[in-house]
């Protein structure tokens, strides 16, 4: 997977990430997203493959959360959950990228086993984590609100 994902704002990231030990104001940029470059700033300094190494871990985590979650709601073949996921249009491009969508997508599913789960703390935490992955993690967080 040759590449960056198809545009500038992977390679920011990216940058941003690996950077961010030297530069410690970069863990607060917002535009970086906080957690991201946190979590992903280890793999960055491993060049742009260990962002997509970071970003391949984050699928494989939303892939198994989503297997979790066909399997509480009893579906069938829960692995079809999972295989569903892989075909989605941009899954591929996202994932070998230096985008923050993988890590979100994680978080998301996990937010939503936890809620399946009644665990509502954690998935409340988990809730507030997402704003400093994207943005659309305040949505995220307005509808969990709705369920308390």
């Amino acid at each position: 997977f040759e590449g960056t994902g198809g545009s500038g704002d992977s390679e920011q990231h990216f940058l941003i990430a690996r950077w961010a030990p030297v530069h410690p104001e970069l863990y607060l940029d917002h535009w970086g997203k906080p957690l991201f470059t946190l979590l992903a700033s280890p793999f960055a300094q491993l060049g742009f493959a260990g962002m997509k190494a970071f970003n391949a871990l984050c699928m494989l985590g939303t892939l198994l959360m989503t297997m979790r979650l066909a399997r509480r709601w009893e579906l069938p073949h829960p692995v079809l959950a999972g295989l569903f996921l892989l075909a989605c249009p941009g899954v591929w491009e996202l994932t070998f990228s230096g985008l923050t969508e993988p890590l979100f997508a994680l978080g998301l599913v996990t937010v939503v086993v936890l809620a399946e789960e009644d665990r509502w703390r954690p998935a409340a935490l988990v809730a507030g984590l997402l704003p400093f992955v994207r943005s659309e993690g305040l949505l995220v967080l307005g509808v969990l609100v709705c369920f308390l």
